[in-house]
């Protein structure tokens, strides 16, 4: 177990599996269980967090004190906690493994689905790796995982838009239902993002839970010292002695504060919940009574819309600080363009001023040959040439002399009987010329097999670009990928192009559409048959 130097997080003594005494292991990315025996192999088992989907716990009152992991192909394994201590014991060895499994069952499920959140965005916007995960996958040829690690490299299909930050609902808290345990008291199911919500939109709270869990108290408890606080009910006016979060009030009073002071520049607005106002309504009366439960109660309402206010505007003000930041780092190189066009503007007006540059006058005589160029001469030709160095007389002696030294070649001249035959063929009226019978192809072929012909070629041509790419493989791990893409290869060649052709010879159609495709298999399949060849004489 300590090879793979994972940390282990809990280990537990004194458990079974299948009637077999074992240990088992709590790690940070998986959980595992070990047999324990003297001789022989040991019998292990280990899941990551990533495959399990939920954990189940034997209903109190049971001899056999179980927990359950549920895959997500619906198998289970079930572990029994048999410690020699008793039933109690034995609970707390369970309880040890549930808290720490339902901390970190639901960080492994926000990965997952941000991995298929990323897989469905890249069948959605390339059409032709959606169209080859349905010949593939569910045509049932391999499997979705040999998919996505063989034939689509998702690291080149990484999106490059700005992704968005995840607000928090407005209403979150009142979305937190508790249920009764029937002991007079309340259980809170509190999720992953419930958790996340509460530690984002109170930062005084945040700071309490990094500064006890883990190592003053569990997280469990720790939420239920939230619930039960002053803190989480503002109206109670009695504090509990052992209340953390008694201290968050005072500062969320004097967060509000200073931030009202920066913000308002009339005091009279800034309404402060912890001073008793003297102006009110009787004062100075003796027999004047007002309710301070309620005046309590309005002014709590109050400081929680402007609290909820001012943190939606804070996370506006950073939200807006990085982007400025990003934008000014993206912008360097054109503020120094403009300071350097400036700067040049700048050196110019000087010289007007000075006078200091000043360029000669051109005089020019032919003003058209100073923008277009001159015209280029005219080339005569080589009988106007002859025609102007030499008389006429000349001239004819020396064509009568050509004419009697010119001989026939008789090998560049083609063959009578084949170039009659081809002039016939191709006369008006003849076999190759009729035009009654000619049909477009896209005329001829139903729309249903064009559809069809297309989506073969557009997976075929995705796999084979994924195929010659792999050459040569260079290791043993390359080398099985490799084969796999191969066998895929062949089983898509029989699967798909070879029916697509039957198909299409029974519709008795004039055109061999599938050669093409069939040859690029053939030669695809060829290529690995030598490359293994070359393998086994080396």
């Amino acid at each position: 177990m300590s090879g793979n130097r994972e940390e282990i997080i809990h280990q537990i003594e004194n458990v079974r599996y299948k009637k077999m005494d074992g240990t088992l292991y709590v790690m940070s990315e998986r959980i595992s269980w070990m047999q324990k025996c003297k001789t022989g192999t040991p019998i292990s088992i280990s899941h990551n967090y990533v495959d399990i989907k939920t954990q189940k716990i034997s209903s109190e009152g049971k001899v056999k004190v179980q927990l359950q992991v549920v895959l997500h192909d619906d198998t289970s394994i079930t572990f029994h906690f048999a410690n020699p201590g008793g039933p109690d014991s034995q609970v707390k060895d369970r309880n040890k493994v549930k808290d720490e499994l339902a901390i970190l069952l639901p960080k492994f499920t926000q990965k997952i689905s941000a991995e298929l959140e990323e897989k469905k965005r890249i069948l959605v916007e390339n059409p032709h790796i959606y169209q080859l995960y349905n010949d593939l996958v569910v045509g049932q040829m391999i499997s979705a995982e040999d998919f996505w690690k063989n034939f689509v490299n998702i690291s080149d299909y990484k999106s490059t838009t700005k992704s968005q930050l995840t607000g928090v609902s407005q209403g979150f808290m009142a979305n937190i239902c508790p249920k009764s345990d029937g002991t007079n008291g309340l259980v809170y199911n509190l999720s992953y993002d419930d958790k996340e919500s509460i530690l984002k939109t109170y930062p005084a709270v945040k700071l309490k839970y990094v500064q006890n869990v883990p190592s003053k108290m569990s997280e469990k408890d720790f939420w239920t010292k939230f619930f039960q606080s002053f803190y989480f009910r503002k109206d109670q006016i009695n504090l509990a002695a052992d209340d953390i979060f008694k201290d968050c009030a005072l500062k969320l009073d004097d967060e509000l504060k200073s931030k009202a002071q920066v913000t308002l520049t009339d005091p009279v607005d800034i309404i402060d919940s912890q001073k008793v106002l003297s102006n009110e309504d009787g004062f100075g009366l003796t027999d004047f009574s007002a309710s301070k439960t309620s005046n309590l109660s309005h002014q709590n309402l109050i400081k929680r819309y402007n609290y909820y206010s001012m943190r939606v505007l804070s996370s506006m003000e950073e939200t807006s600080m990085k982007d400025d930041n990003k934008l000014s780092k993206n912008t360097g190189g054109s503020n120094k363009i403009r300071l350097l066009d400036e700067e040049i503007k700048d050196l110019e007006e000087d010289e007007e001023a000075s006078g200091a540059l000043r360029g000669a006058a051109l005089s020019l005589k032919h003003v058209d040959r100073y923008f277009y160029a001159p015209k280029a001469a005219e080339k005569e030709s080589i009988t106007s040439k002859l025609l102007k160095s030499k008389n006429p007389k000349d001239l004819c002696e020396r064509t009568l002399q050509d004419l009697q030294n010119w001989s026939i070649n008789v090998k560049k001249v083609s063959n009578p009987t084949l170039a009659i035959s081809i002039l016939a063929d191709l006369s008006p009226g003849s076999q190759l010329m009729q035009t009654n019978n000619v049909q477009n192809l896209r005329d001829e072929i139903q729309k249903s097999y064009q559809d069809e012909i297309k989506s073969v070629y557009i997976s075929s041509c995705e796999m084979l670009k994924t195929y010659h790419s792999m050459f040569p493989p260079k290791n043993t791990e390359q080398e099985m990928k490799l084969k796999l893409t191969r066998d895929t290869l062949e089983a898509f060649y029989q699967q798909k192009v070879i029916a697509l052709r039957e198909q299409l010879i029974k519709e008795n159609f004039t055109w061999n559409l599938t050669v093409h495709l069939e040859n690029m298999f053939k030669i695809a399949l060829m290529k690995y048959n030598t490359w293994k060849t070359k393998q086994g004489t080396v």
